[in-house]
């Protein structure tokens, strides 16, 4: 090493060249490092997460995934959520924004949730952009936002300042020169340097390891360059020349910074062995930065030293000297106690860090979801093969009140469903499809019953439009004015009962709407049609001749009959003819030959007579309508009583009423037939959509099931077909209904693939907790049990779930491994097995006590602050228990216990205080303010444990030295 030495100190200007232009360029690829935020990619290769995660990966390429800023605004009216909603919706950046106005899961109380989407990645400059206006653009809302960014990706500059401020304030105050704090800023900032540019040959480091692998470099390593230092002032005060006495103060330290260095070294890489690739990340990184900085020291701080001597020497100043004559006391006459003191602390801390909950994961302060509470999203990607297994699985799922949603093959597209519930499902789903219950019901009875023909009757017919298609909004596009005036005219016509029970005249006038004086003389005409030719019946010559000049001649439709000249010829007649004669009965034939008249015309009158002087006729209207369709419209002189439009409503009632009355049942073609002619609506089409219409109305079963997909792809045929169910739909229907199919296709790609599939299941379960743990153990259960392939659970609570079954043994693997190898350092550089023994005890109890301490003070320990804290501790920490121990070592050639035990405290408490001061302070305050829960909560952890450690090393370690000083001591 002398020669090494002598090499460095001659060539020092070379070697400062060297290592700054190092630093240089790899400050240059420090912006081209990747920067991971993807935790996942640090899944053991055995996970099953992971094995599930690059099926994924490969079975489903197209997955969307989208960044997300949750946006909450206090006190809007419901006309500002819609402002609101489109205003977030235009801010540059943002693919789309969620919010269902009716969910209380956007909306509780006076709180109001918008979540927005983006595609670009967080820290990105376009979602930066996002953020900037939304802190621009609604700052005179009561807005708060947060992005779900799960990773910070470096220290602030603010963190950093205040880092260094009282890392500088530290070696201000024991340091012997105030120039000093700088030089040895300036080399390990060196070797961060290069440490950082380095990185770059892992492709990309974790952003926990880029958070705080320079920090922790800087302040685990400061220690080496005070060292350097402290054995120069040494070296000096027996040597005049600088340089040879840097040459010597190198060769007597190397080998207590070399074995400094190389305890953490062993330590960081100890963090390797850890399952969850974090470690690896981690442990390479410091441990390289922590050797890169050894390597700084050696060869860049003694020129550096050397360059700037008389300025060390101009700016010295008084060393900070603690006293610590008290604590050699102390621990000397204390030292049974202290040892038996020790064995009880370290049981007691082993037994109560057990208590400790660990925690797998960490959460940011969120003020949104303490009133919205994220969702706890959880895929399971199972083998296609088990499509049939799902459905009970995801229906227990459901049942569970924490299972907000199950999104799957089953759920989505496969579950059976009734028509009533098919119809609260389409409207659940996001789409602009309105399908109402009347055409599911269609579609239903058009899946199960397509081969049957539907066939009503003409009064079945009526009565449906009546009351339920003339109801129905849907059918509005397909029924105009006209159609619906020309079928309520029929309506009447529905009921055959009705149409076959006799009527008055008065009651036959009502029904279709004609005088009544009208239909009584068609009666009359009946009642001689009827009768057809003489009757035999007698009626007198008075009562003949009186009717016929009283009420014929009176009567304007047979007025015309009869002129003035034959009245006038009447009424001699019967004034000339005996009271006899005149009272005689005669027949129609009679009365004609005794008149002079035509006997059909006699015959007519002798009808009339008889209709108007008898009991009231009566004639059902199916009656009614044949007679005047058959003898009064076939007749010229009668017929021409009605307009054409009139003839031609009675021709269609005819036809209508028959239809009715006969009960015939007819089919779609049929009754178009029957009815084509009232409407140009009402095409052969519609009829058969009508048909269709009525066959799901009335004779649907409710039991029948249909699937999202069975009802799309039903839909599709039927357009394709041109089945009478395509013309109840426009064509812009048809293009949404297109585009729906097409989007329930794109749904399906995102759930089913060629051999797994996905189950997506949305919980209010926290990420972490004893009801999450509880919910993966039963549903684990459940998934052993039904499915007969292998199956793989997604998400971060699955993540947590699969490293806290294997957590414990890891852990305890690595503290084993671990202590062996800072057992088997320390026992090669000091030779001793009970040296390695005492100081392993120490910092492992060190290690207890922080965990029990954060256990009994309520807090749950993060499983990865508690892996870094075991190696760094071990490495790092016990390097002052080394230093005091070779102090001790070298003090008691020459002197006893008591003295070698104020010796050791008087050379090594400086060095001691200076480095833990800088880890326990830096750490805690980046501990405490930190935005990263992991990164705080792992750095709070060192301090802690420094802390514990060193209060250990200080008022312990003296006593167990004592006692065991026989085995402690060099042998002759």
């Amino acid at each position: 090493m002398k020669k090494l030495s002598e090499l460095i100190v001659e060539k020092r200007y070379v070697f400062i060249v060297i290592m700054l232009t190092a630093a240089a360029i790899c400050a240059l690829l420090i912006p081209k490092l990747e920067v991971n935020r993807d935790m996942t990619k640090y899944l053991p290769d055995d996970s099953n997460m992971k094995a599930g995660m690059d099926i994924m990966s490969d079975e489903f390429p197209d997955t969307e995934s989208y960044q997300t800023i949750r946006v909450m605004f206090d006190d809007l009216t419901d006309v500002q959520r819609t402002e609101m909603l489109e205003k977030l919706e235009a801010l540059p950046n943002v693919s789309s924004v969620t919010y269902d106005a009716q969910s209380p899961d956007y909306n509780k109380e006076n709180h109001t949730l918008y979540i927005l989407n983006t595609e670009y990645d967080y820290d990105s400059p376009e979602e930066l952009a996002i953020e900037s206006a939304l802190d621009s653009d609604f700052a005179n809302a009561d807005m708060i936002w947060q992005n779900d960014n799960d990773a910070t990706s470096a220290l602030s500059p603010f963190l950093i300042a205040l880092a260094l401020t009282v890392l500088m304030i530290i070696l201000f105050i024991m340091c012997g020169s105030w120039i000093e704090p700088f030089l040895f800023l300036a080399v390990i900032g060196v070797a961060v340097l290069i440490n950082m540019g380095t990185n770059l040959i892992m492709g990309s480091v974790s952003y926990i390891t880029f958070s705080i692998a320079s920090i922790l470099q800087l302040i685990l390593s400061m220690d080496y360059s005070i060292i350097l230092i402290n054995r120069y002032r040494q070296e000096k005060e027996h040597t005049e020349n600088s340089a040879d006495a840097m040459k010597a103060a190198l060769t007597h330290a190397f080998s207590s910074v070399a074995s400094s260095a190389m305890t953490t070294v062993v330590g960081l890489l100890m963090l390797l062995f850890m399952s969850f690739k974090i470690g690896m990340d981690l442990g390479i990184v410091l441990a390289k930065g922590v050797f890169i900085s050894m390597l700084c020291v050696i060869t860049m701080m003694p020129g550096v030293i050397l360059l700037f001597d008389k300025l060390i020497v101009k700016t010295a100043k008084k060393e900070l000297h603690i006293p610590m004559k008290w604590a050699a006391k102390f621990s000397y006459s204390s030292r049974i106690v202290m040892g038996v003191a020790f064995v009880l602390f370290f049981g007691a801390v082993c037994i109560l860090q057990n208590k400790t909950e660990i925690a797998y994961t960490l959460q940011k302060e969120d003020k949104i979801a303490e009133v919205f509470p994220q969702d706890n999203t959880l895929v399971v990607l199972y083998d296609s093969k088990d499509e049939e297994k799902i459905p009970a699985v995801a229906d227990e799922l459901e049942k569970d009140s924490h299972i907000k949603s199950v999104m799957s093959y089953y759920t989505q597209l496969s579950r059976p469903f009734t028509s009533a519930e098919m119809t609260e499902k389409i409207s659940e789903m996001s789409t602009d499809i309105d399908l109402d219950k009347s055409m599911i019901d269609m579609l239903y009875y058009s899946h199960y019953s397509s081969d049957e023909e539907i066939k009503l009757t003409a009064g079945e017919f009526l009565k449906f439009l009546s009351n339920d298609v003339f109801q129905n909004e849907a059918f509005s596009g397909y029924i105009d004015d006209s159609m619906k005036d020309s079928f309520a005219m029929l309506q009447k016509f529905s009921d055959a009962e009705e149409l076959t029970r006799p009527k008055t005249t008065a009651e036959i006038a009502d029904f279709f709407g004609m005088g009544e004086e009208q239909v009584s003389q068609l009666f009359m005409y009946y009642s001689m049609v009827q009768n057809g030719g003489a009757s035999e019946e007698k009626i007198t010559l008075s009562d003949f001749t009186d009717f016929i000049m009283t009420e014929l001649a009176a009567n304007e439709n047979y007025s015309a009959y009869f002129s003035a000249e034959s009245i006038g010829k009447m009424e001699q007649m019967s004034d000339a003819l005996s009271e006899e004669m005149m009272n005689t009965p005669y027949t129609s034939a009679e009365l004609a030959a005794v008149l002079g008249m035509n006997e059909q015309q006699a015959e007519q009158i002798f009808q009339l007579y008889a209709s108007l002087h008898t009991e009231e006729p009566e004639m059902s209207v199916s009656e009614f309508i044949a007679f005047v369709d058959e003898a009064v419209l076939s007749n010229p002189e009668l017929s021409a009583q009605f307009d054409e439009n009139t003839i031609y409503q009675l021709k269609a009632a005819r036809a209508v009423i028959d239809a009715v009355v006969s009960e015939k049942a007819f089919s779609a073609e049929e009754m178009y037939g029957l009815f084509g002619s009232l409407s140009d609506k009402l095409n052969a089409d519609t009829l058969s959509m009508l048909y269709l219409y009525y066959g799901g109305t009335k004779n649907s079963d409710t039991s029948w099931t249909l699937s999202v997909e069975e009802l799309f792809n039903d839909i599709t045929s039927s357009v394709e077909s041109g089945s009478p169910l395509a013309s109840f739909l426009d064509d812009e229907m048809k293009e949404k209904l297109n585009d729906a199919k097409a989007s329930l296709a794109d749904g399906k790609a995102q759930l089913v693939a060629d051999g797994h599939s996905r189950m997506i299941i949305r919980s209010d379960y926290a990420e972490e907790s004893p009801e999450t743990t509880a919910f993966y153990d039963k549903l684990t259960a459940r998934l052993d049990d039904t499915l007969d392939g292998s199956y793989y659970l997604i998400g971060n609570s699955a993540m947590n779930y699969e490293m806290k079954q294997s957590f414990h043994s890891e852990l305890l693997f690595i503290t084993l491994l671990t202590a062996a190898a800072i057992f088997l350092i320390v026992a090669v550089t000091f030779r001793s097995v009970v040296i390695p023994f005492i100081l392993v005890a120490l910092v492992q109890g060190g290690v207890f006590a922080t965990v029990s301490l954060i256990g009994l003070r309520g807090d749950s320990i993060f499983y990865l602050a508690l892996l870094i804290v075991e190696c760094i501790l071990m490495g790092a920490t016990i390097d002052y228990g080394i230093l005091f121990t070779n102090y001790y070592r070298e003090a008691r050639d020459t002197m006893q216990i008591r003295d070698s035990l104020s010796a050791a405290y008087e050379g090594a408490t400086h060095t001691i205080l200076t480095s833990g001061l800088i880890l326990i302070l830096v750490t805690a305050i980046l501990g405490r303010l930190f935005a990263d829960p992991t990164v705080r909560a792992i750095v709070g952890t060192i301090s802690m444990g420094s802390l514990c450690a060193v209060l250990l090393i200080l008022f312990v370690l003296p006593g167990l030295l004592a006692i065991c000083d026989k085995l402690v001591i060099k042998k002759k």
